[in-house]
């Protein structure tokens, strides 16, 4: 997890690691093109993650400053 860049995305995972950005609480700035695939990114408006850890099973919803889900993962280990 990190949250420096001011967009959301979570990242195609690399070795089995899942990469989760989550950092347009106070402010967005534009994603840009650095050829690293995503499942979801977002740049258009605040946002936040909830994440959900119970077991082997992780679970991420992304919702934007509205409170709408924009995306779903599930990761079970």
């Amino acid at each position: 997890f990190c949250g420096h860049d001011h967009n959301r995305q979570w990242l195609e995972p690399k070795c089995g690691t899942e990469f989760i950005v989550s950092g347009t609480a106070a402010k967005t700035t534009k994603l840009v093109g650095r050829g690293t695939k995503t499942l979801f990114e977002s740049d258009k408006l605040g946002g936040f993650v909830l994440v959900e850890i119970t077991g082997k099973k992780l679970t991420g919803w992304f919702y934007d400053e509205n409170g709408k889900e924009e995306f779903t993962r599930t990761v079970t280990k």
